[in-house]
């Protein structure tokens, strides 16, 4: 008598021609007292019984994933969570992450799978926030930029640094402050100790902490009547280069009476100006040290206060 075991992981596909009776590509069913090619009724059993196990599988995972025995983890954003708290693996180590069969965890099998040492805590809300990581180099750029952007910085303190290192005078900084939960008094004697490339650099910015001076300039001509607009919450975005150094030189004249709501609307139309502001010629140059200017007095006005 011949004996047919069942296979576990049917359907079972022929990989190549075997005489005339198996044919490549084939699904074979072992029928009562032959083989043949599968029926359309035995093919959606076999289906099925595969859907029905991983709906199984996956329920019984979840289901010690639910009483605490497993956690998962979200591969988009890096957070593993489990019952008992969560915590977040960076997302530049997400894509180095190997999978190891459970029970095996000799090194010499296989590529390394991530090891995690010390103490898990909980991540909160706050926490979560997205960071955008330090450069390797601070530029004049990504100073202005991160703050019109409202971006959170890993180091803020590195990007007031810089600050004493760069020819440009007119940088924000309030904002860098805030997020360093620091103050002028502790800024201004931090960088007093600084060995700055730009001393005169370094010594304008000191005077600004300590109140001696401001990024706001008397705007005249087409700049002060935009001005009047601007304080009266009227703001229309420039359309051209030409424009934007008018609406630059009207940011840079705001009063302190200005809504915060209309500031923020400032705010994103000044990263429209910078982006205009990048070519390397000399009127270039000059657009972007007004927009830094105007970037630095929206600095003021939103964050030296708190």
């Amino acid at each position: 008598m011949l004996y047919v075991e069942k296979h576990d992981h049917g359907p079972v596909i022929a990989i190549k021609n075997v005489g005339q009776d198996v044919k490549e590509g084939g699904i074979y069913f072992r029928y009562v007292g032959e083989t043949r090619l599968i029926k359309p009724g035995e093919l959606r059993q076999i289906s099925a019984a595969r859907e029905q196990r991983a709906v199984a599988e996956f329920s019984a995972r979840m289901n010690r994933v639910a009483i605490g025995k497993e956690a998962t983890i979200d591969l988009d954003s890096g957070e593993v969570a489990g019952t008992s708290g969560k915590f977040l693996i960076d997302k530049s180590l997400l894509p180095s992450i190997q999978f190891v069969r459970e029970g095996e965890f000799d090194e010499k099998k296989g590529a390394p799978a991530l090891r995690l040492i010390g103490d898990v805590e909980p991540v909160s809300e706050v926490e979560r926030e997205r960071t955008r990581i330090i450069r390797e180099n601070v530029t004049p750029d990504a100073v202005v930029r991160n703050f019109l952007r409202n971006e959170k910085v890993a180091e803020p303190m590195q990007y007031i640094h810089f600050q004493a290192h760069a020819q440009r005078k007119w940088f924000p900084v309030w904002f860098y402050i805030d997020q360093a939960q620091s103050n002028a008094t502790e800024v201004a004697e931090d960088l007093r100790k600084q060995v700055a490339t730009y001393p005169s650099s370094r010594d304008a910015l000191v005077d600004r902490l300590a109140g001696k001076d401001a990024a706001f300039r008397q705007s005249t001509g087409k700049a002060e009547a935009l001005r009047g607009k601007l304080a009266r919450g009227e703001i229309k975005a420039p359309v051209d280069v030409d424009e934007d150094v008018v609406f630059a030189g009207a940011v840079q004249a705001l009063p302190t009476t200005v809504k915060p709501k209309d500031l923020e609307s400032i705010r994103t139309i000044l990263l429209e100006c910078l982006d205009r502001a990048q070519g390397t010629d000399s009127r270039s140059s000059n657009r972007r040290g007004a927009i830094y200017r105007a970037a630095s007095r929206l600095d003021e006005l939103l964050y030296s206060k708190k």
